[in-house]
């Protein structure tokens, strides 16, 4: 898993004049693509990607939010070789970490937010379903910002145009190690969906008879 999948961008969103604070926060990104290539000597590329990338956690004021985040993601290189020869390369791989939020409403229809989170993640790559081989290992601190629109009090959609984020990857087949700082702003488009759930409040005061 050579790019961390950076794709987590949803809001707790809410209007305004709504209270966050106390709120499980449920938020996510599903996604499927397919792109065809061909280069110069006429061989012929299929790809096929799938994500999902759930996440939940808990607004412990009206801006600030922690939690954990999961996600899966499948990949289909088919290549059709002049004359007649063919290679299927599947890739599964799977991410999990924590994240903290921070959210600023604008007004009661837009707001903006940041997410700082770790992750780690790998997967592993099989060719015409007999050779296996293990994917790099890598752990991803991001900065990602997003802009949000309130849907209705308690949901909303997001867009992410990209993020900073430092990466430390391990391939455990030739034993590589790199490291760095990237950013992707104005490559990464990601579109995403959220939900709040307000928990009921404990009575602070009992009412005499």
């Amino acid at each position: 898993m050579k790019r961390m999948f950076i794709t987590i961008a949803a809001v707790c969103a809410v209007t305004g004049t709504f209270a966050q604070k106390n709120s499980i926060l449920l938020y996510g990104r599903a996604g499927i693509s397919a792109t065809k290539s061909e280069d110069s000597s006429g061989n012929k590329s299929t790809q096929t990607q799938a994500t999902l990338a759930p996440a939940i956690g808990y607004w412990f004021t009206d801006n600030v939010a922690a939690g954990l985040l999961f996600s899966l993601g499948y990949q289909k290189l088919k290549t059709n070789y002049v004359p007649k020869s063919v290679t299927v390369a599947d890739y599964k791989g799977y991410e999990f970490g924590a994240f903290v939020r921070y959210r600023r409403a604008i007004n009661d229809l837009f707001f903006v937010h940041a997410d700082l989170y770790g992750v780690y993640g790998t997967g592993t790559s099989t060719v015409n379903d007999t050779l296996k081989i293990k994917g790099d290992r890598v752990f991803t601190v991001a900065v990602l910002p997003a802009l949000g629109i309130n849907i209705t009090r308690t949901s909303a959609v997001t867009l992410a145009l990209g993020s900073v984020y430092y990466t430390m990857e391990h391939n455990p087949v030739n034993k590589a190690k790199t490291s760095g700082f990237r950013m992707d702003f104005g490559q990464l488009l990601s579109i995403g969906f959220q939900k709040n759930f307000p928990l009921k409040r404990h009575r602070t005061a009992i009412q005499e008879p």
